[in-house]
């Protein structure tokens, strides 16, 4: 064989090389530093203030190659545990704003911790970027529970007894501000010391207390089996439409509306808009605006990707993506309904050793 004949055999083994090895690329690779925010070949480093395999970490991993995809960068994901989330979130406010840096927060939480002194921050000083999901809160009882339904709930004289996993939590927040806001809180008793949420929740089970307050797909397996009953969601509208256990379960609003508490509805707006900012994407705050435009947008096509989609469904994790433009106005809502409902939260931790 000639030397032409060698070097064109050589060219073409070299080609079929190279395009083989693109065939066998993962998924993420083909489309990693395209046209993206960050500029060739960055890494991103994504916190969890929480351990590894809970719903904040799944949420994390499920999103992490399909932000590498629209964004063009290596995502890396930490998870940075200690104090109830506290010591994710602050690393995370006290990141360079270089864009390098995001998370995923419990903005709930982050607020909650704010209204009695956890962290220094509440969730408006970050920068949020989008939503994965909101919380849906329902108040459920034990399958023996005494009370039949909210109604019977509202007529007795007796005392309601809830449980709740720490003074701090989110939950305890939601629980407090809505008995409040229906009449109820007088008669309202926490039960709190548990190690965690399971066994607050087998607490209601064995009618040991009246109810919990849950978010709806965490308890969806128990609602189908009978362990827990719905009997009201504190939502602005019906959740779980789709499960016939959830049908005639009235939001908050309605039972404001139907017991003649109208004005307590733009309170119940404020406190169910500390749930729309649950599961937030963050950022530092000073991010430069043309970067956080492009962070924005291509997380919100991440959100929207067929294949995130596809895995948070196999991974029964529920998402409503919302943008950052679309948190504005409940964030907004949440940071002030939180601050009102303040010295009524402070009071109930107070109650309970908190």
């Amino acid at each position: 064989m000639g030397l032409k004949g060698f070097m064109k055999k050589r060219f073409v083994k070299a080609v079929a090389v190279v395009g083989v090895a693109i065939l066998l690329a993962p998924v993420g690779l083909t489309h990693a530093f395209a046209a993206g925010c960050y500029g060739e070949k960055a890494t991103v480093n994504w916190i969890v203030p929480y351990s590894p395999g809970g719903g904040f970490d799944t949420y994390s991993r499920l999103i992490e190659p399909f932000y590498e995809k629209h964004a063009g960068a290596e995502v890396v994901v930490r998870n940075v545990t200690g104090a109830g989330g506290i010591n994710g979130s602050r690393e995370l406010f006290r990141s360079k704003p270089d864009g390098h840096t995001l998370g995923i927060l419990f903005g709930s939480g982050v607020i909650v911790a704010n209204l009695i002194g956890k962290i220094e921050q509440t969730l408006s000083d970050f920068t949020l970027l989008g939503r994965i999901a909101p919380e849906e809160p329902v108040w459920a009882l034990g399958k023996d529970s005494a009370y039949k339904d909210i109604w019977h709930i509202l007529k007795s004289d007796k005392d309601i007894v809830g449980v709740t996993t720490g003074a701090g939590s989110a939950s305890f927040f939601d629980n407090v501000v809505s008995a409040e806001l229906i009449g109820v809180y007088k008669r309202y008793k926490a039960v709190t010391g548990f190690k965690g949420s399971r066994q607050a929740t087998m607490a209601v089970i064995r009618n040991e207390a009246d109810m919990g307050d849950y978010n709806y797909s965490s308890i969806r397996d128990r609602i189908d089996s009978g362990d827990l009953r719905p009997v009201m969601s504190v939502t602005p509208e019906r959740v779980g439409q789709d499960n016939p256990k959830m049908k005639g379960v009235p939001t908050i609003f309605e039972v404001l509306k139907k017991t003649g508490r109208e004005n307590r509805i733009e309170d119940a707006k404020s406190l169910t808009s500390v749930d729309k900012v649950a599961r937030v994407i963050a950022a530092p705050p000073g991010i430069e605006p043309k970067l956080l435009k492009c962070m924005e947008d291509k997380l919100f096509a991440a959100m929207n990707d067929d294949g995130f989609k596809a895995a948070a469904k196999k991974a029964k994790r529920p998402i409503d993506p919302a943008n950052a433009e679309e948190l504005r106005e409940p964030l907004k809502l949440a940071v002030e309904g939180g601050k009102k409902f303040a010295p009524l939260y402070k009071k109930a931790v107070a109650k309970i050793g908190g």
